[in-house]
C-alpha cells in the first residue's frame, strides 16, 4: 500500500495512489451513470470539461475510507473526484465503458 507521504514524495504516482482505494461497487456505478462513456469524450486529460457534479455524486464505500485511513489519509470531497478520476481514466484507458 502506498501512504499519503508517498504520494506526496513523488514515490507513486497520482493515480496509482487513488487506484488503491477504488472498489467494484463504484466502478459499476461509474460504468452505470455513464461516467465512463462521458470521458471517453472528453477533450480534456483530467476530464474537467465534465460538471463537477457529475463527480461529486460518486458513491464511496467505508472500506474505501478504511484504506484511505492505513494509508494515513481521509477522505474529503477533492479525494472523491481523484479516486473517481483514476477509476474512471483506467477503465478508459483499458477500453472499457463502452
Amino acid at each position: 500500500m502506498f501512504t499519503r507521504k508517498q504520494c506526496l514524495a513523488k514515490e507513486c504516482t497520482h493515480d496509482e495512489y487513488y487506484l488503491q482505494f477504488s472498489d467494484p461497487r463504484t466502478s459499476h456505478y461509474l460504468l452505470q451513470t455513464g461516467l465512463v462513456r462521458k470521458a471517453r469524450g472528453s477533450k480534456d486529460p483530467h476530464f474537467n470539461d465534465i460538471p463537477l457534479k457529475y463527480w461529486d455524486a460518486v458513491p464511496i464505500y467505508a472500506a474505501q475510507v478504511d484504506r484511505m485511513k492505513e494509508a494515513g489519509d481521509y477522505l474529503t470531497a477533492a479525494g472523491r473526484v481523484c479516486i473517481a478520476k483514476a477509476m474512471v481514466r483506467k477503465m478508459v484507458d483499458n477500453g472499457g465503458g463502452a
